[in-house]
């Protein structure tokens, strides 16, 4: 995300709110139908969110009618700038665009035959979220159209620091190190159970990713999964999906208090 210019903290915070948007907007449907999408309350934040999302497309409409916008870019000046951004980027910025879309599609069309409280949420994220990706690539369509390669407008602090200089090796091979970790990491859910996978992650990421002494990483990792203990088995009995171990040998997730 850093790499092509989107935004992580949308992201955190919808992570955040999802599931108290998702009760709310049930309980708003179910007290009041569509009725509450009148009040000005909510007509006010609707239109605020629509003149935000619109801004970038009414900003250049503005300027192409006073006469002022921005000219095209020379021939030479484009063709430097789409050099200055490597084939990779070329490729891997429009996927992921790509496949958001095709996300949010899905998600909008297998919850087309769901009830109306099952199919609310999903159906207004993609919609959204869609919506979302149809003004960004008007955007991308008006700047390349102006002589502005995609990629160009990218923010300085987004590819500066940590990222800037890097070849693109590097970039990705980070990036799929990472990816493995985390594939890892569900794996180990699968096999062994939540809370041991969630031990072990962390002890081996720190030593080897980290480079932490053992000594050094178990002060930090006993504690802190000791800690996730008590909170989730012991006051809050959260039920924690079967493993494959635990399936295999019973004894074993009884002894562990059904951890595993």
């Amino acid at each position: 995300m850093k790499r092509f210019g989107w935004a992580r903290a949308p992201l955190i915070l919808g992570f955040i709110l999802g599931k108290l948007i998702e009760k709310y907007l049930f309980i708003s449907i179910g007290r009041y139908g569509l009725e509450w999408l009148e009040r000005p309350a909510v007509l006010a934040i609707f239109t605020v969110t629509a003149l935000i999302l619109a801004r970038p497309l009414l900003g250049v409409a503005v300027r192409r009618w006073r006469g002022a916008g921005e000219a095209p870019r020379p021939p030479a000046a484009a063709a430097t700038a789409v050099a200055a951004i490597s084939p990779v980027d070329r490729i891997a910025g429009p996927a992921l665009w790509v496949i958001a879309a095709l996300g949010f599609a899905a998600a909008f069309w297998s919850a087309t035959d769901w009830k109306l409280a099952a199919r609310l949420m999903p159906q207004t994220a993609a919609a959204a979220g869609l919506m979302v990706i149809a003004i960004s690539g008007g955007l991308t369509a008006i700047g390349t159209a102006r002589g502005r390669p995609i990629g160009a407008s990218r923010a300085r602090s987004e590819i500066a620091g940590a990222l800037e200089g890097l070849t693109d090796a590097v970039v990705y091979g980070r990036l799929a190190v990472q990816a493995l970790w985390l594939i890892g990491l569900l794996g180990g859910v699968l096999v062994i159970g939540m809370l041991p996978a969630l031990g072990l992650f962390m002890l081996l990421y720190m030593t080897i990713q980290g480079r932490t002494r053992l000594g050094a990483a178990l002060l930090i990792v006993v504690p802190l999964w000791v800690g996730m203990y008590v909170l989730f088995v012991k006051l809050l009995h959260v039920p924690w999906p079967p493993s494959l171990l635990g399936d295999a040998l019973p004894w074993l997730r009884a002894a562990s208090r059904r951890l595993i």
